[in-house]
Formats: structure tokens, C-alpha cells, sequence
């Protein structure tokens, strides 16, 4: 009866040990998982701010594109400036060419009393 006791005993032993390990192994599982759930969150995070640093950079291209848009239509208008300011200087220069020349005109005319 000793002997089936130790064997009991034994038994019992390796029964407690195999509980115990996989005791070990549910809290190693346990926090695996709270540790996975973390990574989750960052990644969650890591994910939000791409999100948000690529908003930013297509409104950052958007505002790029308009304000090269608006320097181009600046530029159509001071090149249209500056050709109608040659323009009224070339006109400005044929009045005075002609007024000159109506002097010249008038001068031939001149009365002398």
C-alpha cells in the first residue's frame, strides 16, 4: 500500500506541476494578448496620423496650385499692362510728332500785322 501511495503522490505531483505550468502559460497568453491590444492602439494612432499629415499635405499642394494660378493670372495682367503702357507711350510720341508738325504748319500761316 506504501507503494501505491508514492505513486499516488507522484502522480498528484505531476498533476500539480502540469497545472501549474499551464497556469504559467494562460498568464504568458494573457499578457501576450495585453501587449497585442497595445500595439493595436499604436498602430490605430500611427494610422491617424498619417491620415492627418496627408490631409495637410494635399492642402498644402492645394494651396501651392492656387497660388501659382494666381502668380500666373498676376503675371498675364502685368504683361498686359506693360504692353498697353507701350502703347500709350507710342501713341503719346505720334501726338507730339503731330502737334509738332501742326506747329510747323501754323508757323507757315502766321499773320503779321
Amino acid at each position: 500500500m506504501d507503494r501505491t501511495k508514492i505513486l499516488a503522490k507522484e502522480q498528484l505531483d505531476a498533476v500539480k506541476e502540469t497545472e501549474d505550468s499551464f497556469n504559467k502559460i494562460a498568464e504568458s497568453v494573457s499578457g501576450i494578448e495585453t501587449i497585442i491590444g497595445e500595439v493595436n492602439e499604436n498602430i490605430q494612432l500611427l494610422v491617424s496620423s498619417k491620415d492627418n499629415v496627408s490631409r495637410a499635405v494635399e492642402s498644402i499642394a492645394s494651396v501651392s496650385e492656387e497660388s501659382a494660378a494666381s502668380t500666373e493670372q498676376i503675371t498675364s495682367s502685368i504683361d498686359e499692362q506693360l504692353y498697353a503702357i507701350v502703347v500709350v507711350s507710342e501713341s503719346a510720341n505720334e501726338l507730339n510728332d503731330l502737334i509738332t508738325d501742326l506747329k510747323r504748319e501754323l508757323e507757315k500761316f502766321k499773320l503779321e500785322v
